[in-house]
């Protein structure tokens, strides 16, 4: 997943770039984390795709997300749901357009869950310093702190103590990924 960071920064840039789209511009911003406020087990469920232990990444991305299911159970009639969409666009497009297509085509998926780490690790201080965002812009802080910190300590205890690993992108790449998600219509993924 793309980390809350770049979730909040997209968000962000969103409300920039589509002023008086969104009313309630705090409900909008919760609905664009909410689908990773929870367990990781439960993502399948809030990301609306396939549950999947598959090996190759490339089908395991395509399967993560599900933008017609959301929009079966969900209509964009509110800003809560309005974040919620643009979550899962940005998820969607991170896992199937922006992450490195011939470093993944090459790699085991235990060495790609690493580098990802890594590479959030080592990008969330400039992601929250350049974009001004922190888990207090929402009014989940608490309980995105508590989560954050259970996630980062299952992933040490399952994948070690990352200090190491390839960057998959590096700042310039991901801050033109906020920017190009942040220009979104949510309309026209409405009709894929």
């Amino acid at each position: 997943m793309a980390c809350i960071f770049v979730h909040l920064a997209v968000a962000k840039r969103y409300l920039s770039n589509h002023k008086g789209e969104i009313e309630n511009e705090q409900d909008f911003i919760d609905g664009n984390v909410l689908p990773d406020v929870c367990e990781p087990t439960d993502k399948e469920d809030t990301h609306y795709g396939i549950r999947s232990e598959r090996v190759d990444i490339l089908k395991r991305f395509s399967e993560k997300i599900s933008l017609p299911n959301f929009l079966r159970h969900n209509k964009l009639d509110s800003d809560i749901n309005r974040g919620r969409f643009l979550h899962l666009i940005t998820d969607w497009e991170y896992y199937n357009t922006f992450l490195p297509r011939e470093y993944i085509r090459g790699v085991d998926l235990v060495s790609f869950f690493k580098d990802h780490m890594y590479t959030l690790i080592a990008h969330s201080d400039y992601l929250k310093q350049k974009h001004g965002v922190t888990f207090d812009v929402t009014s989940m802080e608490q309980r995105l702190i508590d989560l954050y910190a259970g996630w980062r300590k299952k992933d040490i205890e399952r994948w070690g103590e990352v200090f190491e690993g390839k960057l998959l992108f590096t700042t310039d790449e991901i801050d033109g990924f906020i920017e190009r998600m942040g220009l979104v219509n949510l309309e026209d993924y409405a009709t894929i």
